[in-house]
């Protein structure tokens, strides 16, 4: 398998990793808000993007995002 999302702690909230198609991430920018759904049945939660990778990966076509999460979100 593939990770396809990883979550860390920055001890001021969650960060969430992800990325996103190539062709889509040229739209997104530092400071974009970014809805997440959990999948645990929660409301989804706002975040900011703080990080959009500069090149695609080779084999998976796609680039890293890095969205700061709430801190009231828990993992």
């Amino acid at each position: 398998g593939q990770t396809v999302i990883t979550v860390a702690d920055d001890r001021s909230g969650l960060v969430l990793r992800a990325a996103a198609p190539d062709r889509q991430a040229g739209r997104v920018n530092v400071g974009d808000a970014v809805r997440v759904a959990l999948g645990d049945g929660s409301p989804p939660a706002t975040g900011r993007v703080t990080r959009v990778g500069r090149s695609a990966n080779a084999l998976t076509a796609g680039v890293e995002i890095e969205v700061a999460l709430p801190s009231s979100v828990q993992a």
